[in-house]
């Protein structure tokens, strides 16, 4: 065997494939539930007094029923389609996480005086670019989604907990006829 060092050059980038693999969907290409981790680390690690970031919780609205008329392989080409239309409108601020199943994860981080204002137009965006229709095998595929939202800081300082509000939310979104947008906030509001 030659001692040119390209075994260990080989090994490098076998460890950067085994670490990009390790980050990211593999149905959907889009990070995953480490990459997000990361994102957080270091987001948390350079906060400051004017920064938010927004938790946007996404549920596919009418998936169960796409798997179970069309097929999981189907299933699975329209997850990787919203993918795509997810990134297609992903900021530069911010990620846009597959979490499992057909739950997305977006985190915004904002800067701007109504950051609120911000995520709930970013939302209403996603809501109308998966209502269009997708088409897989020449089927006419239509879907919607529900989002549920909680801020970091101002609901909690801890992700965890803010990603729980967010799914809170989301489920208040499904309730309240789906395909819409709640942010914790109001939740408590109302009740």
């Amino acid at each position: 065997m030659a001692h040119d060092g390209t075994c260990c050059k080989n090994k490098d980038s076998e460890l950067v494939v085994m670490q990009n693999l390790a980050h990211f969907d593999q149905l959907t290409g889009l990070p995953n539930r480490t990459a997000l981790e990361y994102y957080l680390e270091e987001s948390l690690e350079t906060e400051s007094v004017d920064h938010t970031l927004t938790f946007l919780y996404l549920d596919l609205d009418g998936f169960k029923s796409v798997n179970d008329s069309l097929g999981h392989q189907t299933g699975d080409v329209l997850l990787q389609k919203v993918a795509q239309r997810l990134n297609a409108l992903s900021q530069e601020k911010g990620i846009t996480v597959r979490l499992g199943g057909d739950e997305f994860l977006i985190v915004l981080r904002s800067v701007g005086s109504n950051p609120r204002e911000e995520a709930r137009v970013y939302a209403e965006d996603i809501i109308q670019s998966l209502n269009k229709p997708f088409v897989i095998e020449y089927e006419r595929i239509q879907i919607g989604c529900s989002i549920g939202g909680a801020e970091y800081p101002t609901n909690s300082n801890n992700p965890s907990e803010i990603i729980r509000m967010a799914d809170e939310a989301l489920y208040e979104s499904k309730r309240a006829g789906k395909n819409r947008m709640t942010f914790y906030s109001d939740l408590k509001s109302n009740g």
